[in-house]
């Protein structure tokens, strides 16, 4: 049986470099069905169903791989991220709570604790993951990046400031990163002419990075109606509302700098769409927008 499971294991990586997933995932689990004491078996065959696209069955190999061995670290990291992508978010933070304690110095395991407690609404303590997985990785612009949205969630407006500012300078060529940081100074410094401008800067820099980045546009023409430029703000804003034609902030904001212009192009119109957004209270996309930042 163990020369079969050797055999069935050499020809599922066979399959597996040829790209052949679901025959890959089949044999794999055969061989795990043969080595049902292998821990490492257990895990191979939850790789494959994953590349393949059965979250379910990659799931029970894996919860078997770490009854065989429980401090399996990749595995539980593994298992801990699909369970968080099936929306159980406690049972991933249990599972990473473990493997951060078994593995202190890995970076990339504190920040996917502190994106889970994000995810939680934990954000203090989302914060103080992200600070250990900065220790560990002094240029981890995602944990900048993610620590910034946490303090922007606490009211810490300045720290965020600080944390984005810090992951634009270590990657000054991600869009999401330059959006942050010009979103944040639109929004909390919105009287202030030096950080409007400031964020026209790191928001033209953004899309010139992105030509297709909605919330870039939107944000870009909130930093222009800031400064009293609403010819451009409108321009921006009806770009963002092209590329996407669902967001209601868009088109709200669109309506407030249209009435600043005095442009009645196509008013009635939004008008119109924005009376039945809210004819019954605020819209769920509205909602959503005031919690962030």
């Amino acid at each position: 049986r163990r020369e079969e499971a050797g055999r069935l294991f050499e020809l599922a990586m066979t399959h597996k470099n040829r790209g052949a997933t679901e025959q890959a995932a089949q044999l794999f689990d055969e061989v795990a069905e043969i080595a049902s004491d292998n821990h490492d078996a257990q895990y191979h065959a939850g790789m494959a169903h994953l590349q393949a696209g059965d979250l379910a069955k990659a799931r029970r190999r894996w919860l078997q791989c770490i009854q065989l061995k429980p401090d399996h670290i990749v595995c539980l990291f593994n298992l801990a991220t699909l369970l968080a992508e099936q929306g159980e978010v406690q049972e991933a933070v249990d599972i990473m709570e473990k493997v951060v304690v078994k593995q202190p110095g890995d970076a990339d395991n504190h920040k996917t604790l502190a994106i889970l407690k994000f995810k939680q609404n934990h954000n203090g303590e989302a914060v103080e993951h992200y600070i250990k997985c900065i220790k560990e990785a002094p240029l981890h612009a995602d944990c900048y990046c993610g620590m910034g949205n946490a303090f922007v969630k606490i009211g810490k407006y300045a720290e965020a400031q600080e944390a984005y500012t810090a992951a634009v300078n270590i990657n000054p060529g991600e869009a999401g990163y330059l959006n942050n940081i010009g979103n944040l100074l639109v929004r909390h410094h919105r009287f202030n002419s030096t950080a409007q401008h400031l964020a026209l800067k790191y928001l033209s820099q953004a899309i010139s990075l992105d030509g297709e980045y909605a919330d870039g546009y939107f944000n870009l023409g909130e930093a222009y109606s800031a400064v009293n430029m609403f010819d451009r703000a409108m321009t921006a804003l009806k770009t963002a509302i092209h590329l996407d034609p669902s967001r209601v902030d868009y088109k709200c904001t669109l309506h407030l700098d249209m009435r600043k212009l005095c442009d009645w192009t196509n008013f009635e119109e939004y008008t119109r769409d924005l009376e039945e957004l809210w004819q019954d209270g605020t819209p769920p996309e509205m909602a959503k927008r005031e919690a962030k930042v």
